[in-house]
């Protein structure tokens, strides 16, 4: 089964109850968001379900999107997706680009040489000055 929303700036979450009857013993139940897998859930034996199931959509692209449900192993109806909302929240962060994270990248590394180059000029004028002063003696 498919079904289109549509995200803004601010979606986070794709929020949703989901129930299995008996019948989903052992069935999973598989939900994409535009053809990549989100969320997996397998049919409990005693029929109970996980209410309170979320997607992560912040990593998604402002717009129209689709959502893809797909219960494999068990009886057609034997899970409900119910409750379905989108959580939005103000200002969120989302991933760096490409070029963001590869300067990132470069910077982490910089540091990191400075860094042992430093601790190794510090070694060898520690050591100087200790060979220096047994020398003295």
């Amino acid at each position: 089964m498919e079904a289109g929303f549509e995200t803004t700036e601010d979606s986070l979450l794709l929020e949703f109850a989901v129930e299995f009857d008996e019948a989903a013993s052992g069935g999973t139940l598989t939900l994409g968001v535009d053809g990549r897998e989100r969320y997996t859930a397998v049919g409990p034996s005693d029929g109970d379900g996980a209410p309170g199931a979320f997607v992560l959509l912040w990593d998604v692209e402002p717009g129209d999107h689709t959502l893809t449900i797909a219960l494999t192993g068990a009886t057609e109806g034997a899970a409900t997706l119910s409750a379905l909302r989108i959580v939005q929240v103000n200002d969120i962060v989302r991933n760096e680009t490409a070029e963001q994270t590869d300067a990132l990248t470069v910077m982490a590394i910089v540091f990191v040489v400075v860094l042992v180059i430093g601790l190794l000029v510090g070694a060898v004028l520690i050591a100087r000055a200790l060979l220096r002063r047994r020398r003295r003696r």
